[in-house]
């Protein structure tokens, strides 16, 4: 029987596997632990073992098949059909058919219930089972393959995960951040190639997506020589991470603010050493942390001799034992020493908190400066007040007098002490009425009442007459100021000012009286636009009122019904206020423009302004009249220009016309008449020879008469000027002088001057021909240049020359000159004469537009 040949190895439960390790036989079917073995036929034995140590025991199972051992032993743990957990030995033979394994016999046994204690258990299970499970550091058993093979208790309590879960998944890909990923690889792939053991520190991401930093320990697990695993133990240290960063951060911000502060601060310990001091501390007196490590170094290098810094020491030591005692603080001022041995006054705040000693130096040298300064101000500033040129005083907040300056007794007469006691003073003052005395009180307490809220409230300036002691009454202009419970006066004497003003009111009531009844329209406005005064004459001649024209708007409104014009003339208004403010001396322009009186006639009319102080005087002068002459004169110039261009025009066509008929009835005929004699004459010469020599002599009267027709001709009007152009006809004319006067000429041109207009062709012809006429006849020049080009759509004629620079006054006056400026003026152009860059001779220039003539 099976179960009698089974039986012979049981000592628990036998098992028989075959080589692919699946169950083939379990003896006995049932015992105390396991009722219902038969359901473990036909399946692989690693599933009889708990998941975390199943790839353990088949490693194991797997070398022994390839050992030469035929026995071997393993304690691992066993479940039951309800998965209870039970710790046994495993002891497993070989089974040979033909020299090969058939099968495997395995012996369990000292099988116990891990519910129960256990009287004899083997110690390897106990510490990975019961102890790994109980202690607080997660431990992870890792395959070669990265794959999760056991995570204890505290392992799932910080992942979040059970481990039943994530079993036999890749550690890496589930656990670790992609940004660490590779640096974590790294240390298992060291592990992996032999290293024992790696400490490192990685975040991990738990199941609630919380991230945490584990502190590892890592060690290599080895079967023999091949690399099976790792082993880790890992500690949570996110909370005490977090706990030291926040501890940094908070000394980070204590050291930013503590930097920043520009007070000095040290903290020390009570037995002296500095831990720190901050920026300002080091700014102060110059000195390096590393230069100063206790208090000790301290007092020697700030104090100016041994003495005192032996003091400084005792006072330390004396200050450590009482705060030790009880908190107490400790204010001093203290003159030290920079590095520079330069001398800091310095005010020293010390106090004790949890064990050190904080100390706050306060740099008070400019403070003390200042001080000694303001004093020495205060001094000079009453020495000033003393012999200031205006009355001063101040009194307390009892209204008795303080303090008066000699401009105060110069004016009033009285030594303070006769009229120091309230109310004295106060009784110098003249009130017509008991309501004057009641509004003065108003004014004046009202103004004390009201600095208490606001103490920036600026006083009123009291107009007061005040008798002073001869009893002459004096015009006062009262400012006061509230400072420090000490109110200070200004008594400005505007007795003599007041006299120059109703001075100038009556000046000013003379002029409106004198003005009133001028001939000449007068005004007169407040610099703010307002109206003061108009005269009847100006009321006369435009028609409005000083009620219908009550602002320097309401002018423009009325006389400007054009818009546009309107806001120009305000504008020029506002300008001519804003400059005269700027600057009174300025010379104010003059300005007219036409205005619509109120009969709605158009006059025209001229300004004079003058402005004193804030009034501004106005003269209106009619020059309608003077305008429209004006405009006739105008236009009878123009009649008299287009005349004599006209002029010009049928004087050039007269010339054409002669020269062309003297070339035609003169010139021609002449010609055939001397080549008839030329022919009558060759035939005489050898029958009568004498009268060939006659018609020789008539021939060359003949010839005489074609020269001067043809210069005659000529002179009226060149026919190379239209025959060949401008361009032509000026080189030919420059040609003629030269051979003329002997004064070399040069012509330079353009070869685009061309398609010009007959008009203008012959007007700067005949502008070069007198300008050279000129030239020859007043400069004594032995050379002339002349250019002509074509530029920005304009015609510009130079002509220089290195004569003797003939006055420029005196060449403009002569007739060659006026013609010239005047057939410029025809052209539209524009005509100068100016000396030349070298100094030498002078030149004309003429510029000639063309889309006039185009």
């Amino acid at each position: 029987m099976k179960t009698n040949a089974l039986s012979q190895y049981c000592n628990n439960l036998v098992i028989k596997i075959n080589a692919q390790w699946s169950i083939e036989e379990v003896w006995p079917t049932q015992t105390a632990f396991f009722k219902k073995t038969e359901q473990w036929l036909n399946k692989p034995i690693q599933q009889i073992i708990i998941f975390s140590e199943q790839e353990v025991f088949m490693n194991e199972l797997k070398k022994f098949k390839l050992s030469n051992n035929k026995t071997e032993s393993f304690q691992t743990f066993i479940l039951n059909e309800k998965k209870k957990k039970f710790a046994a030995e495993l002891i497993i033979q070989k089974k040979f058919k033909a020299g090969k394994i058939n099968h495997f016999i395995i012996n369990v046994q000292q099988i116990q219930s891990l519910q129960s204690k256990p009287k004899s258990f083997p110690v390897p299970l106990l510490l990975r089972e019961t102890i790994l499970d109980n202690i607080h550091a997660a431990i992870l058993i890792l395959n070669k393959n990265a794959e999760i093979t056991y995570l204890n208790k505290a392992g799932e309590r910080i992942t979040g995960y059970n481990f039943a879960t994530i079993a036999n998944k890749n550690w890496f890909q589930l656990f670790v951040p992609e940004n660490e990923r590779k640096q974590t690889i790294a240390i298992f792939q060291k592990l992996k190639s032999g290293e024992e053991s790696i400490d490192h520190e990685n975040e991990i991401v738990t199941k609630q997506k919380n991230t945490k930093i584990i502190q590892w320990k890592n060690t290599a697990i080895y079967s023999g020589k091949t690399f099976q695993g790792t082993l880790s133990i890992g500690i949570d240290v996110t909370e005490i991470k977090n706990a030291n960063e926040a501890i940094k951060q908070s000394e980070r911000k204590f050291q930013s603010i503590t930097e920043a502060i520009p007070i000095g601060l040290t903290i020390c310990e009570v037995n002296g050493n500095v831990l720190y001091m901050n920026k300002a501390f080091r700014q102060i007196f110059g000195y390096k942390v590393s230069e100063i490590k206790s208090v000790h170094d301290w007092f020697n290098k700030a104090y100016p001799n041994k003495t005192a810094a032996e003091k400084a020491k005792k006072r330390w030591n004396d200050h450590v034992k009482n705060i030790q005692e009880k908190t107490i603080e400790d204010t001093i001022e203290l003159k030290l020493l920079t590095q520079k041995r330069k001398e800091k006054i310095i005010e020293l705040k010390t106090t004790y908190n949890n064990g050190y000693i904080y100390q706050i130096f306060i740099d008070l040298t400019e403070k003390r400066k200042l001080e000694a300064e303001a004093k020495e101000q205060a001094l000079k500033f009453k020495r000033i007040i003393e012999n200031f040129p205006i009355p001063m005083a101040s009194c307390d907040l009892n209204y008795d007098l303080l303090f008066t300056n000699n401009k105060f007794e110069e004016v009033f007469g009285y030594k303070m002490e006769e009229i120091k006691k309230y109310p004295a003073w106060f009784k110098k003052i003249k009130f017509n009425t008991p309501e004057d005395e009641a509004k003065h009180d108003e004014e004046f307490y009202g103004y004390l009442k009201a600095t208490k809220s606001n103490p920036d409230k600026i006083a009123p300036v009291l107009y007061r007459q005040i008798y002073n002691k001869k009893g002459e009454l004096r015009d006062i202009n009262i400012t006061f100021n509230l400072f420090d419970n000490e109110l200070f006066a200004v008594l400005e004497d505007v007795t003599e000012q007041n006299k120059y003003i109703k001075l100038l009111q009556e000046s000013e009531e003379r002029f409106k009286a004198l003005a009133q009844n001028m001939p000449i329209a007068i005004g007169s406005y407040n610099t703010d636009g307002s109206v003061n005064f108009i005269n009847q004459y100006f009321i006369k001649t435009i028609g409005y009122t000083a009620e219908e024209l009550p602002t320097i708007e309401a002018w423009y409104a009325k006389t400007q019904p054009d818009p546009i014009k309107r806001q120009q003339y305000y504008q020029h208004w506002v300008s001519l206020i804003e400059a005269f403010s700027k600057n009174p001396q300025q010379e104010i322009p003059y300005v007219e423009s036409d205005i619509t009186c109120k009969d709605g006639s158009i006059k025209t009319f001229s300004y004079l302004f003058s402005i004193y102080k804030k009034t501004v005087y106005i003269i209106f002068v009619d020059i309608t009249e003077r305008r429209k002459a004006e405009k006739e004169l105008m236009a009878s110039h123009i009649q008299l220009q287009r005349l004599s261009a006209h002029q010009r025009r049928t004087k050039e066509a007269e010339r054409k016309y002669i020269a062309e008929h003297i070339h035609d009835t003169v010139s021609q005929p002449v010609t055939g008449i001397k080549i008839d004699l030329t022919v009558i004459k060759n035939k005489l010469l050898k029958t009568q020879p004498e009268l060939a020599d006659k018609l020789q002599h008539n021939i060359e009267i003949a010839n005489q008469v074609i020269l001067s027709t043809r210069k005659m001709a000529t002179d009226l009007r060149p026919s190379i000027l239209d025959d060949f152009g401008l361009a032509a006809a000026i080189e030919w004319e420059c040609r003629e002088f030269e051979k003329k006067t002997g004064i070399l000429c040069f012509f330079e041109y353009d070869n685009s001057l061309k398609e010009e207009s007959s008009e203008i062709q012959s007007n700067l012809y005949r502008i070069v021909q007198e300008a050279l006429n000129n030239i020859d006849k007043f400069s004594q020049a032995t050379k002339i240049t002349i250019e002509l080009y074509k530029k920005d759509n304009n015609i510009h004629l130079c002509i220089s020359d290195n004569g003797n620079g003939h006055e420029i006054e005196e060449k403009l006056k002569t007739l060659a000159i006026i013609g010239i400026k005047d057939r410029a003026r025809n052209l539209k152009g524009s005509f100068n004469i100016e000396p030349n860059k070298n100094r030498e001779g002078s030149q004309l220039l003429l510029t000639i537009p063309l889309k006039t003539h185009n």
